[in-house]
């Protein structure tokens, strides 16, 4: 069982590519366990989180690659407007939750309750089955309370 310690950076052109699904909640993660497409096995020990597309190993015959599993968002369309889309950004900020962010789109992790939220206020969506990849430091609500205060940072 391989064990790897580094992503490759100096990628082989002439094998094939064998997936190592994973999902992004592993992916947090430094240390874990896999399963490639092709039933070899791996232990990963990391310095920082891998990614969605990363190569983690490679042989005479294949490079494995991560490929973080589809699931259930809700994709939001950001508005051309730029109060519209301030009021958005304003919007996702004060649900404390990660985002994945395109060059017009927010996505988040499906959650019905947040779908409500969104018609509540009026703001179209869409439901999706994608990769979803919010940035490592977004993993929701970091609060330091202190006395009666109440920091959001």
């Amino acid at each position: 069982m391989p064990l790897i310690k580094e992503i490759l950076h100096k990628l082989p052109t002439d094998v094939s590519v064998v997936s190592v699904r994973v999902d992004r909640h592993t992916l947090s993660h430094r240390r874990w366990r896999a399963n490639a497409a092709n039933d070899t096995d791996f232990a990963v020990d990391l310095e920082v989180p891998c990614k969605h597309g990363d190569a983690l190993w490679a042989d005479e015959k294949a490079l494995f690659v991560v490929e973080q599993v589809e699931e259930k968002v809700l994709e939001v369309l950001i508005p051309l407007a730029p109060a519209e889309a301030a009021q958005l950004g304003w919007f996702f900020g004060n649900q404390h939750l990660p985002v994945d962010v395109g060059e017009n789109w927010i996505r988040v992790a499906f959650n019905q309750q947040l779908a409500d939220l969104l018609d509540r206020n009026s703001i179209g969506y869409v439901k999706k089955t994608t990769v979803f990849c919010p940035p490592a430091h977004s993993s929701g609500p970091s609060h330091s309370h202190h006395n009666s205060s109440h920091v959001h940072s």
